[in-house]
C-alpha cells in the first residue's frame, strides 16, 4: 500500500513525462499484484497511456491484464492502438517495464483476432 501511494505521489508531483509514465505504471503493477482492484488497475494503464501514448509498454500491460479477464475485443482495440501509435526509436525506461519488446503486440493483435472472422487477415501481421 505504500509503494502505491509514492508511485501515486511521483506521478502527482513530478514534471517528467517519463517519471509519470513509470510511476503510473509501476501503481498498477502494485493493484495488479493484489489482483483484488481490477477496475483501478486498468484504470491506472489506461492513464499511463494517456501520459505517453508513443510508448509501447502500457499497451503491452493492459493487453497482458486483459487476457487473464478474456476480453478479446479490448485486446484487439489496445494492440492495434498500440502498434499504429508506437515509435520503436523511444528513450530507454528508467526502469525495466517488463515488456517483451514489439513483437508482443503483434501477438497480442493476432491472438484476439482469432475470435473475429472479419478480421482474418490480421494473423498474416505477425509474420516477422
Amino acid at each position: 500500500a505504500s509503494a502505491f501511494g509514492y508511485y501515486l505521489r511521483a506521478a502527482q508531483h513530478s514534471a517528467n513525462d517519463l517519471l509519470i509514465y513509470e510511476s503510473l505504471l509501476r501503481a498498477a503493477f502494485c493493484f495488479e499484484q493484489q489482483g483484488e482492484r481490477p477496475f483501478s488497475t486498468k484504470h491506472l494503464f489506461e492513464y499511463a497511456i494517456g501520459a505517453a501514448p508513443s510508448r509501447p509498454e502500457a499497451y503491452f500491460h493492459i493487453c497482458r491484464f486483459l487476457e487473464w479477464k478474456n476480453e478479446w475485443a479490448q485486446i484487439l482495440l489496445f494492440s492495434s492502438i498500440g502498434m499504429n501509435t508506437t515509435v520503436d526509436a523511444v528513450e530507454p525506461p528508467l526502469t525495466d517495464l517488463q515488456y517483451p519488446g514489439t513483437y508482443s503486440l503483434k501477438f497480442y493483435r493476432a491472438l484476439s483476432a482469432m475470435d473475429y472472422p472479419v478480421m482474418s487477415t490480421i494473423p498474416t501481421h505477425f509474420q516477422p
